[in-house]
């Protein structure tokens, strides 16, 4: 049994993909799953995860109907690891990201606690790259309300709870919906634990509505 399943959601984005994948099977840490889902891209799918020839990927073609949590949910249902990891399909992890990350939970004796480790990143886009520095999450009512109390979820790692909890696939609650999911395990206990490094590379849009939702809240 794998330690880590990750889960990475994927449409139409051939070349960001084979981005993404490499920079997951190339992680110094080794003991892990790599699930993908797929909405129906318009190339042939199969034949691409089939070329790595890794017995680590496990993938799936998925119809989401546009709501992204959907294949998020699949994936969730479909892992066996013990902990959790996300990665969207337009992300890229540095290569000791797992590592970091399973580090710090031997390191702090968190093997039985609820919890999700996240770090900082890196963005960028067509005309620049930054660093993202976040906030230590301290409690619901502190990620509700400050908006530097936020994180990305490909920087994430979480402890798989038995049953796993779910992303919200209501379309009322689209480009939100992993704002909602960190909501709901802050309600349920979750610890939040922020590792001070970026460990993560991810686009960003200026314009996106999920960064226009932080900005309001």
């Amino acid at each position: 049994m794998p330690h880590v399943s990750i889960i990475v959601t994927t449409f139409n984005r051939k070349k960001q993909l084979k981005d993404t994948i490499d920079s997951i099977v190339n992680q110094t840490y080794k003991d892990y799953e790599l699930l993908i889902i797929d909405n129906y891209s318009n190339y042939n799918f199969k034949e691409f995860i089939k070329s790595y020839n890794n017995i680590k990927i496990r993938a799936y073609q998925n119809l989401n109907h546009g709501i992204i949590a959907v294949n998020r949910n699949f994936g969730i249902e479909k892992s066996i690891g013990q902990y959790i990891a996300f990665c969207d399909d337009d992300d890229s992890w540095l290569p000791n990201k797992l590592q970091k990350q399973i580090d710090y939970i031997n390191n702090n004796n968190l093997t039985n606690e609820k919890f999700v480790i996240y770090s900082h990143c890196i963005e960028y886009n067509k005309t620049f790259k930054r660093y993202s520095q976040y906030k230590e999450i301290k409690s619901l009512n502190h990620f509700i309300y400050n908006k530097h109390a936020k994180l990305h979820l490909s920087a994430t790692i979480l402890q798989k709870n038995d049953p796993p909890y779910m992303f919200n696939e209501s379309q009322d609650f689209l480009a939100v919906e992993d704002f909602l999911y960190w909501c709901n395990l802050l309600s349920n206990n979750y610890k939040f634990h922020l590792i001070d490094e970026p460990l993560v590379k991810y686009y960003v849009d200026d314009q996106s509505s999920s960064s226009i939702f932080y900005e309001l809240i």
